[in-house]
């Protein structure tokens, strides 16, 4: 069995209701970071499942969603308003490196 592994997902749906639906599926299984962008964590074969979960909800000529591997050991870098109070700490989400905000020199 493959070593978990975080991914971003973003997408660009259409319809409302596909829409509606990606985002109640990517609620349920990821952590929100932006309002079109999820930060996953799965092996090679759940990725599988959810990309089949995926596909049976979107249309593929119309809809756009992408899964952007994070490279180990390394957080995501955040440069701005953070999805959630730095207080709380949501168990297994993936590492948030804080940086300096955009136009300001970094510490």
């Amino acid at each position: 069995m493959s070593e978990p592994q975080w991914y971003l997902i973003a997408y660009d749906i259409r319809d409302p209701r596909r829409l509606r639906r990606v985002q109640h599926l990517l609620r349920t299984c990821s952590h929100p970071l932006q309002a079109s962008v999820f930060a996953w964590e799965g092996s090679h074969r759940e990725l599988q499942v959810l990309k089949k979960a995926l596909e049976a909800l979107i249309k593929p000529k119309e809809d756009d969603v992408r899964g952007y591997p994070v490279v180990s050991g390394h957080g995501i870098l955040w440069w701005g308003a953070m999805p959630m109070p730095k207080d709380i700490v949501v168990e297994n989400a993936p590492r948030i490196d804080l940086q300096a905000p955009l136009g300001q020199p970094d510490s």
